[in-house]
C-alpha cells in the first residue's frame, strides 16, 4: 500500500486533482484584486518560500545549490512560472473559458513534441501519438457544447489564443528542462522553491511597473483564496518536480496525466456549482479522455492485472 501512495501514477493523479481545484479560489481572489499578474506573483512567491522551509536542507546548503545551478533556476523560472502564467492569465482574459480549457488542455501534446526533439530517450511512438490525439479529441468534445462561434471571431480572441499557445510552448520547454536536471546537482524541492521565488518576484516586478501598486486587500476572502492557492501550488509543483526527477519517468508520458485536469475540473463544477450540470457531450468527452489515459498506460495496467504478484511500478 505504501508503494502505491508513492507511485508516480498516484502522485501524478494527486497533482492533477490539485491543479483542477483552484478555479473558485481564483474567481474570488480576482474579483477583489483584478490584477492577475500581481495576484499570481504573491501566490508563487509565497509557495516558493513555503517549499524552501520544507526542503530539508540548511540555509547555507540551499543557497549553495541555488548558486551552483543559478542559470538553470533562472531559465526554468522564466518558462515555468513567469512566462507560463503571464501567457495563461493574458490569454484567459481574451477568450471564452471553454476555448481556453481546450487549448491549455493540449499541453501534453506540446510536451511530447518538445521531448521528442530535446530528449533522446523520450521519442514519439504510435501508441503515445494515438493517445495524445484521442485526448485532444476528448477535449474538443467536452468543449463542443459550450463554444459560441461568435467568441472565436475577431482580433481579441486571436490574440488570446496565441497567448494560450505560448503558455503550452512554455510548459513544454520547461518540463523537458526540469526532467534533464540531475538530483545530485540540486534537490527537487530546492529547485522548485527557488524557481518559484525567482518567478514570483519577476511577476510582481512586472505587475508593479505595468498594473501599478495599490496595496493589499483587507477582505478576509482574498487572504483565504490566496492561502488556498499557495497551498495548492506548493504541494502540486513540488511533487511534480520530484516526479520529473525520477529515473525512468518520461516527461511526455508524465504530462499525459494532465488530461485529467479538465475531467476533474468538470466533475467538481457539477458537484459544487449550482449553475453547472453534465451534458451528453461533456460526459462523452470525459469517457474519451479516460480512454486516452488507459491507452497510454496500457502496458502498466496489463502487468498489474495479468500478474497479481507484479509490484506496483514507480511510474
Amino acid at each position: 500500500m505504501k508503494k502505491f501512495f508513492t507511485s508516480t501514477t498516484f502522485l501524478a493523479t494527486l497533482c492533477c486533482v490539485l491543479w483542477a481545484s483552484p478555479f473558485v479560489l481564483l474567481k474570488v481572489g480576482l474579483e477583489i484584486m483584478p490584477r492577475p499578474i500581481e495576484f499570481a506573483g504573491y501566490r508563487f512567491l509565497l509557495a516558493g518560500v513555503i517549499i524552501a522551509l520544507f526542503a530539508g536542507v540548511g540555509v547555507k546548503e540551499y543557497l549553495r545549490e541555488v548558486r551552483e545551478n543559478l542559470s538553470t533556476v533562472i531559465i526554468v523560472s522564466i518558462f515555468h512560472t513567469s512566462l507560463l502564467y503571464s501567457f495563461f492569465y493574458m490569454g484567459q482574459m481574451r477568450v471564452d473559458a471553454a476555448i481556453g480549457a481546450l487549448i491549455v488542455g493540449g499541453q501534453p501534446l506540446f510536451v511530447a513534441l518538445f521531448a521528442h526533439f530535446m530528449k533522446k530517450d523520450d521519442k514519439m511512438n504510435i501508441r503515445k501519438a494515438l493517445s495524445i490525439l484521442l485526448g485532444l479529441v476528448g477535449l474538443v468534445v467536452v468543449a463542443m457544447g459550450k463554444i459560441d462561434e461568435i467568441s472565436i471571431v475577431g482580433w481579441t480572441s486571436i490574440i488570446g489564443i496565441l497567448f494560450l499557445i505560448g503558455n503550452n510552448v512554455s510548459s513544454g520547454i520547461s518540463n523537458v528542462i526540469i526532467s534533464r536536471v540531475h538530483t545530485h546537482d540540486i534537490k527537487p524541492l530546492v529547485f522548485s522553491s527557488s524557481q518559484l521565488i525567482v518567478g514570483g518576484t519577476t511577476l510582481l516586478c512586472v505587475s508593479y511597473m505595468w498594473e501599478g501598486f495599490y496595496g493589499l486587500p483587507a477582505q478576509w476572502q482574498w487572504w483565504a483564496s490566496l492561502a488556498g492557492l499557495v497551498f495548492i501550488s506548493a504541494v502540486a509543483i513540488s511533487l511534480w518536480f520530484v516526479l520529473l526527477a525520477r529515473p525512468g519517468v518520461k516527461v511526455s508520458e508524465l504530462n499525459m496525466w494532465k488530461f485529467l485536469i479538465p475531467v476533474i475540473g468538470s466533475i467538481e463544477a457539477w458537484v459544487f456549482m449550482k449553475n453547472e450540470s453534465p451534458t451528453f457531450t461533456s460526459l462523452a468527452g470525459l469517457v474519451i479522455l479516460t480512454s486516452s489515459l488507459v491507452m497510454l498506460n496500457y502496458p502498466v495496467i496489463k502487468r498489474l492485472f495479468v500478474n497479481k504478484n507484479t509490484k506496483i511500478p514507480n511510474r
